[in-house]
């Protein structure tokens, strides 16, 4: 085999992995880059509020959901939140799930007191 040959190969093979290295990259940058919703729900499912807090993929985790919380408005004025599902391993399997792309929606188990004690227009 000639080196002008092997040369030629070797371009088209690397044309080839750079292309499916960039096109990877898309994919995972469009991944990432999708827009997540974040649900109080009762903890029997009758009733669910969307938060006004999206996220994308990326920025997910439990420090930003936390600090994101705290931002929403309280009905009383001064207080800090209380969600008790916040220190639960079942909240870190919804992060994780969100972060490895399997759903676009993080719930948060809450009771009605837990819900309600945000100022939002649809609670």
């Amino acid at each position: 085999m000639s080196l002008e040959l092997l040369a030629n190969v070797l371009g088209v093979v690397s044309v080839a992995v750079s292309t499916a290295i960039y096109a990877n990259q898309k994919r995972v940058e469009m991944k990432n880059n999708t827009i997540v919703s974040v649900k109080l729900i009762l903890v029997d499912n009758s009733y669910e509020v969307s938060l006004p807090l999206k996220m994308l993929r990326k920025d997910v985790s439990r420090a930003e959901m936390l600090g994101r919380l705290g931002m929403i408005p309280m009905r009383q004025k001064g207080a800090r939140f209380a969600i008790k599902s916040l220190f639960s391993q079942a909240l870190m399997d919804e992060i994780i799930k969100v972060q490895l792309g399997a759903t676009n929606v993080v719930t948060i188990p809450c009771t009605r007191e837990e819900i309600e004690q945000f100022d939002l227009p649809n609670s």
